[in-house]
């Protein structure tokens, strides 16, 4: 008989267990997942819900994986944000004699063996042979001429209002370039 009514009294915990179970999982009040709410839920992700799930200004949401992914220069892809002035590692350079600066992750010129004093007395030496005078150098910057490293730079003539480019290479020709 005890034994009777103790199994009566655990079937009737149990019942009382399950009915509160069920009456708790259909009381407790739910969150409503909505896109457009300003508020990236866990079941919400950049690809099916953007308004939401921003990516940062450093990265991209991926299409496949439904998540930002930052870009990361030097991976050997050139993802969303990189591009050949700021990571060439990955996106390479737009010319082919540019060379990929590892430091900075730029693209630049190879400097010409040449020093830019020799490349203003080369400058000097060719105006005047012309019997023109220099007012005024202006910048030097490594260029390609030919297909090989170079110089150029900025030449104000006495007399002239407009100043003149000239192509310097590293074997001491001096080309004038025509300024439009």
């Amino acid at each position: 008989m005890i034994e009777k009514n103790y199994l009566r009294i655990v079937l009737v915990l149990i019942l009382v267990a399950a009915i509160a179970a069920v009456v708790f999982i259909f009381t407790v009040p739910r969150k409503i997942v909505v896109c457009g709410d300003n508020v990236c839920d866990s079941s919400e992700n950049c690809v099916d819900c953007p308004k939401d799930c921003k990516c940062d200004s450093n990265s991209y949401c991926d299409q496949v994986k439904k998540k930002c992914i930052s870009s990361k220069c030097g991976n050997g892809v050139c993802e969303p944000f990189e591009n050949m002035e700021n990571c060439c590692d990955d996106c390479g350079c737009s010319s082919k004699y540019e060379i990929c600066e590892t430091a900075t992750h730029k693209c630049e010129m190879p400097p010409a063996d040449i020093s830019d004093q020799k490349v203003k007395e080369l400058a000097t030496e060719y105006f005047t042979s012309k019997g023109k005078n220099i007012s005024s150098f202006g910048l030097i910057s490594n260029t390609i001429y030919q297909e090989k490293p170079a110089k150029s730079i900025g030449v104000r003539l006495q007399d002239e209002m407009w100043s003149r480019l000239l192509i310097v290479t590293e074997d001491e020709q001096v080309f004038e370039k025509p300024v439009n």
